[in-house]
């Protein structure tokens, strides 16, 4: 076994933020270790991801028909789903406060200025 670095390697970096309140912007690069000086690799490599963000954008799309049509809709969680769970129930406080417009009274701006958004103290 060689070391990682002496592989060839491919990391994907994806990003989405929300546009409103069910569209999305996706915005993905994919950074190598190889063949950096060929457009022939960038253009292939582009064009299946792209393949591949098509087959997702449809999923999402389906995904996003089936929560518009339960507005009441509940989220199940596992414990992986921490994360994201906190994320969600952050937004949702955030959205709330702008609405408000009591951002300085949030409970989100106390944490932020204690240090302490996610329950660990910096």
């Amino acid at each position: 076994g060689s070391s990682k670095n002496e592989g060839i390697n491919l990391v994907p970096v994806n990003s989405m933020t929300p546009e409103t309140n069910n569209s999305t912007h996706v915005f993905w690069a994919h950074n190598r270790n190889f063949s950096n000086e060929s457009q022939k690799v960038s253009e292939l490599i582009k064009n299946q991801m792209t393949i591949a963000w098509k087959e997702d954008l449809e999923i999402m799309k389906l995904q996003q028909i089936n929560l518009d049509s339960n507005p009441n809709f509940q989220f199940s969680t596992a414990k992986i789903d921490k994360a994201p769970e906190m994320a969600r129930k952050i937004t949702k406080n955030l959205i709330q406060d702008e609405i408000n417009n009591n951002y300085s009274k949030s409970t989100i701006n106390k944490k932020i200025n204690e240090g302490n958004l996610f329950g660990v103290n910096s």
